[in-house]
């Protein structure tokens, strides 16, 4: 899938890489665009090349959601 020469848009992020590493599996599509959700993910900067441009779409879910948790 990564020969394709179709544009691909991903929603969500696990279909290209781990969003806390960058690193990426053997099925990882190239992306045109992803639209990820609640916040950047740590890895998704680092592999631009795989996710292209970046979009965070808020969900609603509040800052204090995340306190304590990682």
């Amino acid at each position: 899938m990564k020969s394709t020469n179709k544009q691909v848009l991903v929603v969500g992020d696990r279909v290209l890489i781990r969003p806390d590493t960058g690193e990426t599996n053997k099925l990882c599509v190239n992306a045109k665009m992803t639209v990820t959700f609640h916040r950047m993910k740590v890895g998704m900067p680092k592999r631009k090349d795989v996710c292209g441009e970046i979009f965070v779409e808020k969900i609603g879910i509040p800052p204090e959601a995340e306190i304590d948790v990682l």
